[in-house]
């Protein structure tokens, strides 16, 4: 039975405001450390780059301020910025512009539709319109941020499809331990993990699970010296960012970066996920840890797909911000993400019955 009444669904307004009020974990220094450098998502119906200008990031929502042709194509890449319409380009900060002579208009405030952008040590952050300082929502958690992203060397594998679920259903399925042992038997599960220890950090919250397989446990633990990492998780950890992101990783070798961020169509999450070997110490080539990441990443395809297809099965009617009817000790994440959207509805009531009506 849907723990939501009908009609209350808050639609892609609401979406929209959650991703241009928070600050978001959108990329690591590597993937733009050199010129022309991108990383392309999609949120909310909207495309967003991240893109190294020459001088330095920007971030910008990937349309020509001309007339708003698409400037970059796929999820990743390295390419000059130029407007295939009308020839125009843009390299450190300033516009090209062909036969300027042609227009009767003043062109010099020419600019990007571009986010708010702050570094976390390796982490970049971004926004659009924050409603509070980044130091303030990762309250509790930005020194530990800061140093996994130092230790994170360049992301091998990015990974990008649509679930066929609302973003808040693959959200709560990635906050859920209870599902890992059914849908996850063959892989996840194989780490036998113990129950999660879970520390709530403002908006956010980290969760920390012990490897219960033994044999498994003194291997990972045996790995330690292969790497120059100054954070380590002995176990599994997680990090939900609020709210579209998570942070992921086992004894700290590597890191996944899962971003659900919502899509035009409410019943699909635009979801991806990049893979980042941890920094190997320096008198390790890097061909020595090849097979272990490779493995990793294998799993971590498998897994996603795994989560995909069960999301696929949960209609968008049944999420509610109100706490699951029923609950089990695995769950708890799930209560205390709805209780943070039922507070950041409730603060926004004023903008529509369709708030009020989901926080009521």
């Amino acid at each position: 039975m849907a723990d939501n009444p009908a009609g209350c669904e808050p639609g892609l307004a609401m979406d929209r405001d959650l991703w241009e009020t928070h600050w978001h974990l959108l990329a690591h220094r590597s993937e733009l450390a050199t010129s022309s450098r991108f990383v392309a998502f999609r949120v909310a119906g909207e495309e967003v780059v991240a893109f190294h200008d020459g001088d330095g990031v920007v971030v910008f929502d990937n349309r020509c301020p001309h007339r708003g042709t698409r400037i970059f194509d796929g999820t990743h890449g390295q390419q000059r910025w130029f407007c295939r319409y009308h020839a125009w380009s843009f390299t450190k900060g300033r516009f090209i512009i062909p036969q300027r002579d042609t227009f009767a208009c003043d062109l010099s405030g020419v600019r990007l539709d571009t986010y708010q952008t702050q570094w976390l040590g390796d982490f970049l952050f971004v926004s659009r319109r924050p409603a509070m300082a980044l130091d303030q929502q990762l309250a509790g958690i930005t020194d530990m941020l800061a140093s996994i992203s130092r230790g994170i060397g360049s992301r091998t594998d990015l990974n990008a499809y649509d679930y066929g679920c609302n973003w808040k259903i693959a959200v709560e399925n990635a906050l859920d331990q209870y599902h890992v042992a059914v849908i996850h038997h063959e892989t996840l599960n194989k780490l036998k993990m113990e129950p999660a220890r879970d520390h709530y950090h403002g908006l956010n919250n980290v969760s920390y699970a012990g490897v219960g397989d033994e044999r498994v446990e003194r291997r990972l633990r045996s790995l330690r010296r292969f790497f120059d990492i100054e954070f380590q998780s002995e176990g599994y950890i997680a990090i939900h960012l609020f709210p579209f992101t998570f942070l992921t990783s086992t004894f700290g070798y590597s890191y996944s970066l899962q971003q659900f961020h919502p899509a035009a169509d409410q019943d699909r999450t635009a979801f991806t996920s990049r893979f980042y070997p941890a920094r190997l110490s320096a008198r390790i080539g890097p061909e020595t840890m090849n097979t272990f990441f490779e493995s990793s990443v294998a799993v971590n395809h498998k897994v996603f797909a795994e989560d995909a297809e069960i999301c696929a099965r949960v209609p968008t009617n049944t999420w509610s911000p109100h706490p699951p009817r029923y609950l089990s000790s695995g769950e708890e994440k799930i209560a205390f993400f709805r209780h943070t959207m039922r507070d950041w509805m409730e603060a926004r009531a004023p903008a529509g019955p369709a708030v009020r009506a989901m926080a009521g």
